[in-house]
């Protein structure tokens, strides 16, 4: 164990590297972002020296062509939400749902379910450039904390994002692993259920979210 945790503490340290810049106020997330890319760049080609310039070109070339299909996803997204505000859709879904329920808790419902089974067949960045535009004022109407709606809206997304019929980083991981939807599906229930549940609860006692975040 010894042997294998010195062979691997500097890829183990990585984390506390982004983690550690971000909290620390240095550098913000797209940033340590970068600091990761040159500190994994530098442990694997000179530390470890399992990198070449080929890997290097490989991965570079890859997340380009990942980074081109998702960026025009969010841009035609950000253009789509660009025309529903323009065309004061965002109001409509405010009445809409104040209409429903003045309650925050059944708005913050609503919208979290909304999200949820968008995020099931969209991409998430696509999911949150297209529906936070709209949603946000209604968040903000029935006073809403941003923060908790903020970290709700991100477990929901993590849900909806290995959940069918699309389910994006679960087709991801069944097209690398070899497995049908089918079978990924019902082993990932009991977590999938599991995380609803630390929903509810969140719902229920905002102060596990609040709490912790008036500390930073």
């Amino acid at each position: 164990i010894i042997k294998t945790f010195k062979e691997s503490f500097w890829a183990l340290l990585m984390p506390f590297v982004i983690i550690g810049s971000i909290m620390s106020g240095v550098v913000s997330p797209t940033e340590a972002g970068v600091i990761a890319v040159i500190y994994g760049l530098i442990v694997g080609g000179i530390v470890y020296k399992e990198l070449n310039w080929d890997d290097v070109k490989g991965a570079m070339r890859d997340t380009a062509k990942t980074s081109g299909k998702i960026f025009i996803i969010v841009g035609t997204a950000a253009l789509f939400t660009k025309l529903l505000t323009t065309a004061g859709f965002h109001i409509f879904v405010k009445d809409l749902l104040l209409s429903i329920s003045t309650n925050p808790t059944v708005i913050l419902l609503i919208t979290l379910l909304i999200i949820l089974l968008v995020t099931t067949f969209m991409e998430v960045n696509a999911t949150i450039t297209l529906l936070m535009p709209v949603l946000y004022p209604v968040i903000q109407a029935v006073g809403i904390d941003p923060t908790l709606f903020c970290v709700l809206v991100v477990i929901c997304c993590g849900v909806g994002l290995v959940t069918p019929p699309v389910g994006m980083c679960l087709y991801v991981a069944c097209d690398l692993a070899k497995l049908d939807m089918g079978s990924a599906t019902k082993a990932l229930l009991p977590f999938i259920l599991a995380t609803i549940i630390c929903i509810i609860i969140l719902i229920i006692f905002p102060g596990l979210i609040l709490w912790p975040a008036s500390l930073i």
